[in-house]
Order: C-alpha cells, then sequence, then structure tokens
C-alpha cells in the first residue's frame, strides 16, 4: 500500500471537517472529537480497522481519509452494504450476533486489529457478543469502541432500567473489575479480559487492551 503523506489535502483536516465532508453520522452524536483524541497519534501509521454497521458507507469513507495508509473492514448484515467496498477497504456481509461468523471475519482478516468499532444493530446480544468475540483479535494497546451504548436502557434492544443484568452497560461495569485484575483475584475472583483502559462517554465507551507481559509485571 502506497503511503499518503500527511501534507495531503485530507491530512490538512480535522476529522470533524472530514466527517463532514463523508456524510457519515458520527457528527450527530458528538463522537468525532473522542476518535481524534483517542486515535489521531496512529493517524498515519499501517493500522488495521474494523467497524460493524457500514449502512451508506460514509464512516467507511471517512476512516479511509483520517487514516491514509490503514486496511480498512467493514461488516453489515445488509447485502447490498457489500457495493461500498472500495480499493481500499473489504465488507463482510452476516450477523455480528454469530460467533462463528466473526471467528471467520478475524481469520479471514488475518492480522492482529488496530480498532474495532461497533456501530452496527445496538441490541444486547449484538454488542455484548462482538465484544466477546472481535476483543480477542485486538492486538495489545488497540482499541474497542462500542458507539451507542445508551441502547442498554431501551427495551426494545433488550435492554431495561438502570442495574438491569445482561446489558452492555453491565458489561461495561464488569470490566471496571477486569481493570483492577489483581486486587479482584487476592479477594477470590477472576477477571475475563485483558483491559488497560477504559474511557467512557454519554453513548460511547473506548476499551484499550493490556499488553499480558506488561499488566502482570505492574
Amino acid at each position: 500500500m502506497t503511503n499518503v503523506p500527511l501534507s495531503s489535502e485530507w491530512g490538512q483536516m480535522s476529522l470533524r471537517d472530514i466527517a463532514l465532508a463523508t456524510g457519515t453520522d458520527k457528527l450527530k452524536h458528538k463522537f468525532e472529537n473522542k476518535y481524534e483524541y483517542h486515535l489521531g497519534s496512529q493517524r498515519l501509521a499501517p493500522i488495521a480497522l474494523l467497524e460493524i454497521g457500514v449502512k451508506k458507507g460514509g464512516s467507511l469513507a471517512m476512516w479511509e481519509r483520517f487514516f491514509p495508509n490503514a486496511t480498512i473492514f467493514g461488516i453489515d448484515i445488509t447485502p447490498q452494504c457489500a457495493t461500498m467496498a472500495t480499493a481500499r477497504s473489504t465488507i463482510f456481509i452476516g450477523d455480528q450476533a454469530n460467533r462463528q461468523f466473526l471467528h471467520d471475519v478475524a481469520r479471514k482478516i488475518g492480522r492482529p486489529l488496530d480498532v474495532v468499532i461497533d456501530d452496527g444493530g445496538h441490541s444486547m446480544e449484538q454488542q455484548r457478543t462482538s465484544f466477546d468475540v472481535l476483543f480477542e483479535y485486538v492486538r495489545p494497546d488497540g482499541f474497542y469502541v462500542i458507539e451507542d451504548i445508551h441502547t442498554s436502557y431501551r427495551d426494545d434492544r433488550g435492554g431495561g432500567p438502570a442495574g438491569t443484568p445482561g446489558t452492555c452497560v453491565a458489561m461495561v461495569k464488569d470490566l471496571i473489575d477486569d481493570l483492577h485484575f489483581k486486587f479482584v483475584r487476592l479477594r477470590g475472583g477472576k477477571d475475563k479480559y485483558p483491559i488497560a483502559e477504559l474511557h467512557i462517554y454519554p453513548k460511547l465507551c473506548f476499551v484499550k487492551k493490556a499488553d499480558l507481559v506488561s499488566r502482570l509485571a505492574k
């Protein structure tokens, strides 16, 4: 893949400006500044980015322009979304709640993922299954991002009132225990995911994966 210098037209633009130009709906939720803050340092890196939820292709176009040297992948359940693929992006058609499909996608990609973004169907089953499967394939120090976690409070997505078990927000709360795994283990508990950092915003969550060696050394 040919490197595109940051001095190109797109390279001079903020993620917000690129989002405006490509028509992604991330602006509606004011997510773009959070993405630039957490991922901006990787702008020229040859990262692998996977986004669940292609829709009209606005987000994929935004990521192509913001990360000029990245390999971009998308997942969507709608077959017509396959037409959104470009020379720099690959789109897989399938159900994000299907564990085998997700494993197959990760194996076809064939490399650790630097960034995974879940902007899919936003149901509890979809969000929790996708995280449980795909977090394994995120590289150490990579990010897994879940958008629209407020659906945990919506009955039509399988959520409910605050404190309802089995929601995405409930899972995120459990990740706080995984982040403090040493103290959990001291009290006889078990941690599930190697978490280095958690960043929670209204409707949005960034999960940074821990390097297992450095995690245990701390």
